[in-house]
């Protein structure tokens, strides 16, 4: 049961971003039997989801990678939180130079999250091209308007 409470690191705490707690260390004897290695598995499954019917129904590996898998689950979800956390802090020190700073421009969102709002960039492209479109029309029509003015009054 020692090795399950292991992480890749070699370290033997068990919990780390897991959720699920670790028996050793507070005096526990190792088990002697199933129904104790069961019965210490036991409060360890409730806190990682699996149910007590649910439980009672499982062999002890699928209990084991079940663990596994939520431990997995969990740690992914606090990388995720950390980068999102760290993506913030970035984004509000932005906005602060922006205040101190005009010339400052808030990065857009699929260059601060890449990958995941890439529809949102090709659209705002297509965006761009159509104001930039527009944009060039109003120039012509402004300097011909200017053309014709300056003739009249010549």
């Amino acid at each position: 049961m020692q090795w399950f409470f292991q992480e890749s690191g070699g370290s033997s705490t068990g919990d780390r971003n897991s959720g699920c707690r670790s028996q050793r260390g507070l005096g526990k004897k190792e088990p002697e039997n199933l129904t104790e290695l069961y019965e210490e598995l036991f409060p360890i499954a409730l806190e990682c989801g699996i149910s007590s019917f649910l439980f009672w129904d499982m062999d002890y590996l699928e209990i084991t990678e079940t663990i596994k898998a939520y431990s997995r689950r969990k740690e992914k979800e606090s990388r995720e939180k950390a980068v999102f956390n760290y993506k913030l802090a970035d984004l509000i020190g932005t906005s602060v130079k922006r205040i101190l700073d005009e010339k400052q421009e808030m990065p857009p969102l699929w260059e601060v999250y890449p990958g995941m709002f890439e529809d949102y960039k090709a659209e705002h492209e297509e965006q761009q091209v159509q104001n930039n479109y527009w944009k060039t029309i109003r120039d012509r029509i402004t300097v011909y308007g200017e053309m014709k003015k300056d003739k009249e009054v010549t």
